[in-house]
């Protein structure tokens, strides 16, 4: 197994040219291949294997969070606009929560589907 440098990257080289912003999380990848990743230019990205990009869902704030792919392929992320979101594989928003506080932690389930995350104001909080 060989590494490419990062200016070999096709992900990396979109997101140099179309991405405003930083990108501060682990990408979450679906079994094709697909990355979720969110950016501080406030959208979380779907990008393919290619480097093309699949979707881009806005939010009201900065994506510092890593995203969390269920088993069903829905997608969580937290947000600096104070919310956790739930993305459809395709890019729909399925529900938006608002937490009162900006949302930098990973999400993660718990197995009875309790969604999990840390926040700003210091708690951990549990969405069923």
């Amino acid at each position: 197994m060989g590494f490419r440098s990062l200016s070999q990257c096709l992900p990396c080289q979109f997101f140099r040219s179309h991405c405003r912003g930083d990108i501060r999380a682990t990408p979450a990848v679906f079994p094709d291949g697909t990355a979720i990743v969110g950016s501080y230019d406030q959208h979380v990205y779907a990008i393919r294997p290619d480097g093309s990009l699949r979707w881009r869902v806005p939010t009201s704030g900065r994506v510092r969070s890593s995203a969390l792919i269920d088993a069903n392929g829905r997608i969580y992320v937290g947000s600096q606009d104070d919310s956790i979101y739930c993305l459809s594989p395709d890019g729909e928003v399925l529900w938006q929560h608002n937490i009162g506080q900006d949302v930098d932690a990973t999400p993660a389930l718990g197995p009875d589907g309790t969604l999990f995350v840390g926040a700003d104001d210091g708690r951990l909080h549990a969405l069923r």
